[in-house]
């Protein structure tokens, strides 16, 4: 568990009863770990002892009730139909959020190297929410337009090319080793033709997990909207592996006020797949790594 899961995870726990509690803390340890009928040992043996906050989340003492109760505590309303699994995807992205260090992201424009901080900034729930769905708005877009290009889809192809980029837009490829390889886009025309390449070329499909944690929006003060994604990659009916993605967008005002990219990283990383991954599940430093060019 990372540091602001382990602190969330004793704030979530400390609203269960003795009985509760030293029960969790039972189960969690088999009975090995005797806490003494003491509150405190027992939040932090079970905090110790759970292999991450998702399975602690998911034991039978942690309601769907308990999860709700805590969400609405820091202002998160989610349906009062909503499943745990879905409880729990809201309380892990609310720790993320809530966690001190945020990401950066280092660029260029105009010749001039900047450090953004991808810091929620005031608004509340409801700025979040809508920066959110502009965030699902765009991946949607983004995935479902540049899937069409890839001949096996069999449909025509939707409007994707360098007028969704900014002139100067850069694009950093990941290949995780060994050996590691990174290869770099910059300008309009170089980086659409990158993406376009994969789905038209290699014939590569991207998945993105537009639900349960896949998606991670911010903005700064200075208008960037930076949205990370994560999901799987496919070919011919196989499942490749998984990829993480970010994007650094800006509107323009001589494109209709609308978003444009200006900076993107992909990490592409071959292996087997059994779950959809998850943004949520990511510590903080693969985040930061994800976020820093």
């Amino acid at each position: 568990m990372s540091d602001s899961e382990k602190k969330g995870c004793i704030d979530l726990l400390e609203v269960l009863s003795d009985c509760d509690l030293y029960s969790l803390a039972d189960t969690v340890t088999n009975k090995k770990i005797p806490v003494g009928g003491n509150r405190r040992e027992a939040l932090k043996t079970i905090v110790t002892f759970s292999t991450s906050a998702q399975e602690l989340l998911s034991r039978q003492k942690i309601n769907k009730d308990v999860l709700f109760k805590y969400l609405v505590k820091y202002n998160v309303t989610p349906s009062v139909n909503t499943k745990k699994p879905e409880l729990i995807d809201e309380v892990l992205l609310l720790w993320m959020k809530q966690s001190q260090k945020r990401p950066t992201i280092n660029f260029t424009i105009n010749n001039q190297y900047n450090t953004v901080n991808v810091n929620p900034v005031a608004g509340g729930a409801s700025h979040e929410q809508d920066l959110h769905k502009l965030g699902l708005t765009f991946i949607k877009w983004f995935y479902d337009s540049l899937n069409s290009h890839n001949p096996s889809r069999g449909v025509t192809p939707k409007d994707f090319g360098p007028q969704h980029f900014y002139g100067d837009a850069k694009l950093m490829v990941l290949l995780p080793g060994p050996p590691e390889t990174r290869e770099n886009c910059t300008g309009q025309q170089a980086v659409s033709e990158k993406f376009l390449h994969f789905v038209s070329r290699e014939n590569l499909l991207f998945n993105p997990n537009c639900d349960h944690g896949g998606v991670m929006v911010k903005d700064d003060p200075h208008g960037l909207v930076v949205v990370m994604v994560c999901g799987t990659i496919h070919k011919d009916n196989q499942c490749l592996g998984v990829f993480d993605q970010m994007f650094g967008l800006i509107k323009d005002p001589q494109f209709h006020n609308n978003y444009k990219i200006k900076i993107s990283k992909m990490k592409l990383t071959a292996t087997a797949v059994s779950n959809l991954p998850r943004l949520t599940d990511k510590s903080q430093a693969e985040i930061s790594d994800l976020a820093a060019v």
